[in-house]
């Protein structure tokens, strides 16, 4: 099958050997890590990689997920997103979510032939009972070798193109889904959680709170420490000739109902407070 014209890993560079070997092998592959480290461009590259490698694709992804919450008239009235943040009763909502839609979709789907993608931003709640060792159904499909968890880190002078790149594509979207991206602001906040966690468990010692690869991938190997993982270095400028968020066909993509977003968010309430759900919230990297 010819390779589509949207697939830009170089094919003499080892990431795309490392792209193929992932496609081909895995049962699932979740790219975790926070806004603005190329996780939706390097998911979009998997989807062509498997696309063209004769797999049925389906997605899970944070954005379209929480979106299935955020706009459901229970949740508009009670919980709404502000200044681009997600309302910690959502987020602990779509977590609960997302374990039993993970065991639903291997249930329905079987056979090898069958590829999920994930995007998991993990940072302040977002998925992270995903990564959480726990003791239902779904803990050894979410540990098997088969499911990989992915963490792209890009190097510095990277990750600053990435930025620069989001803030354009928020300005001016080329696809819907663009137009839900974390703003600069946000991704600056959210790095911060990561610096904060990374400092506070004795990953690092580092006075410099900006972006570092080093201790981005140190604070991801900690969250990730029930599951396998794989990391993706990205030190070149990949151009993509369309938006991330152009994917090759998809078979599925795993979001809630309203009946089952409305059934969520009364459980999380009639469960916990808000204050207690927003603690829990702030602990998030205890996994």
């Amino acid at each position: 099958m010819a390779m589509s014209p949207a697939l830009i890993l170089p094919p003499e560079l080892p990431i795309y050997a490392q792209f193929k070997r992932l496609v081909q092998s895995q049962r699932a592959l979740m790219f975790a890590g926070v806004p603005g480290v190329g996780k939706s461009l390097m998911l979009q590259q998997a989807a062509h990689l498997a696309h063209a490698s004769g797999r049925v694709l389906h997605q899970m992804q944070w954005d379209v997920s929480r979106t299935a919450f955020e706009l459901h008239p229970y949740v508009l009235a009670r919980y709404p997103e502000v200044d681009g943040v997600t309302h910690p009763m959502v987020r602990k909502a779509v977590g609960m979510w997302a374990r039993q839609a993970l065991l639903d979709w291997h249930q329905a789907h079987p056979h090898a032939e069958h590829l999920l993608l994930g995007e998991l931003p993990l940072i302040g709640n977002r998925f992270i009972e995903l990564v959480q060792h726990r003791t239902d159904e779904v803990e050894a499909l979410l540990a098997a070798p088969e499911v990989k968890f992915v963490v792209p880190a890009p190097s510095k002078e990277i990750r600053a193109a990435i930025e620069k790149a989001r803030a354009a594509s928020i300005a001016n979207p080329r696809d819907d889904n663009e137009k839900w991206d974390a703003p600069p602001n946000v991704l600056q906040m959210l790095w911060d959680d990561v610096y904060q966690m990374a400092v506070r468990t004795g990953i690092t010692n580092d006075i410099d709170p900006t972006y570092s690869p080093d201790v981005y991938l140190g604070a991801f190997d900690a969250l990730l420490v029930h599951r396998n993982t794989e990391h993706i270095y990205i030190d070149m400028h990949l151009k993509p000739t369309e938006s991330a968020y152009i994917l090759p066909p998809i078979a599925s993509e795993l979001k809630a109902t309203p009946d089952e977003v409305e059934a969520l968010i009364k459980l999380v309430e009639t469960t916990w407070t808000v204050t207690e759900v927003s603690k829990m919230v702030a602990t998030w990297y205890v996994v």
